[in-house]
């Protein structure tokens, strides 16, 4: 079932387009350095030295981007038949609730122009991959440099996507005793310390790029684009010559105050359903070691408060913030969770007593899928487009 919906999603999101800021990413690599964002450039780049195949036309980049993708869906396929496989028969109606409704979400993402090819796409397949490696408590060790990988791709994976995965560690630390329990320890160490001295390297030890290799990768971008002349302008603004964009970027921050109000009213069901969940599993832990544990679970979302803060990737937030609690909580299921899986099925029948036919919030997101980049999805848009003259935002 689940492969007929990831077909029917592609036949309907997949544009078979790359907008400039996902191509300008393909031209930054570490021939100039070691750059942010340089890691799938150079992968490119030594395609082309080594094998002689070049990506760096705009067709060529967009079969490079579509093999990614195809990787991606393997990846998620993979680690969906790896959590059927591993939860118990009497949890398996809840894992199967979980997978069909964080299928929705990450089947469309990176299908359409403002996130096909995106680097989240690689990301995305890192963390599913760390996930893979947890649930089936082999090699575990690799966490550490897949961490590492995903921070050379993008920084930002220190804000993303990285919560997951620390909070699955952790959460196997404070379960097992021992040994075990130290063994996770390092291994949260070793990936929290990894991601996070990528990070103040790039974004406060590093110098930015003189003009020269700066021009070269303008050219190069170019070459790759859509028209052969565009440029994400905010990207190697940022991220080669390290200039602050806030200001540059304020007429889409005025658009995220305005779509995300509306976002949250269309969402509010959902964020009632998530605030029922864990005041019953914070009130049911009797510990104050089960508390710190399921409070960890409830707040491993916020490292995303700083792009809140200072980006404008709204429709990339608020994917990354769905997918992380989707999957926290599908692997502590499959893990046996015992308290986890008492209280979704505690909210399922407080949701089943409220809503008449409760299984139409499994289907209500289609209507707000695929999530954009700047924009959080279609629907949100055209209203925030309505309202906006109304009010005289702009």
């Amino acid at each position: 079932m689940l492969a007929v919906f990831a077909a029917v999603s592609v036949v309907f999101f997949f544009e078979w387009r790359m907008n400039a800021q996902n191509t300008t990413a393909l031209a930054i690599s570490y021939q100039y350095g070691i750059v942010p964002r340089g890691f799938v450039g150079t992968i490119l780049y030594m395609i082309k030295e080594f094998l002689g195949i070049s990506f760096y036309s705009y067709k060529r980049a967009c079969y490079f981007s579509a093999l990614v993708t195809a990787v991606y869906f393997a990846v998620l396929f993979v680690f969906f038949r790896l959590c059927l496989k591993r939860t118990k028969e009497e949890h398996m109606r809840i894992v199967e609730t979980i997978l069909i409704f964080l299928s929705i979400f990450m089947f469309s993402e990176f299908l359409t122009w403002n996130n096909f090819g995106r680097l989240d796409e690689y990301l995305m397949i890192i963390t599913l991959l760390c996930l893979i490696l947890l649930v089936w408590e082999k090699a575990e060790f690799l966490v550490i440099l897949l961490c590492c990988i995903a921070g050379l791709i993008h920084v930002g994976f220190v804000f993303t996507n990285v919560g997951v995965i620390l909070v699955a560690i952790l959460w196997k630390a404070f379960e097992r005793t021992g040994w075990e329990r130290r063994k996770y320890i390092l291994l949260f160490l070793g990936c929290f310390l990894s991601v996070s001295a990528l990070f103040l390297y790039f974004e406060i030890v590093r110098h930015p790029l003189g003009m020269t290799e700066y021009e070269s990768i303008v050219e190069l971008a170019k070459s790759i684009s859509e028209d052969g002349n565009s440029i994400s302008d905010s990207l190697l603004d940022s991220e080669i010559l390290r200039l602050d964009v806030f200001e540059d970027e304020w007429v889409w921050h005025t658009k995220n105050y305005v779509e995300t109000p509306v976002f949250l009213v269309f969402w509010s069901p959902y964020l009632l359903i998530a605030f029922h969940f864990f005041k019953t599993l914070i009130q049911s832990a009797k510990t104050k070691c089960e508390k710190l544990k399921y409070g960890m679970v409830l707040v491993g979302a916020g490292t995303i408060v700083p792009e809140l803060i200072l980006k404008v990737d709204y429709g990339r937030w608020m994917f990354c913030i769905v997918a992380y609690y989707c999957l926290i909580l599908l692997v502590l299921t499959v893990l046996g969770d015992s308290m986890v899986i008492q209280c979704l099925r505690e909210t399922k029948e407080w949701v089943a007593k409220k809503v008449p036919f409760w299984w139409a919030l499994l289907i209500y997101p289609i209507f707000f899928v695929p999530f954009r980049d700047v924009y959080i999805s279609d629907v949100t848009t055209r209203i925030m487009d309505f309202i906006a003259p109304i009010l005289h935002i702009w």
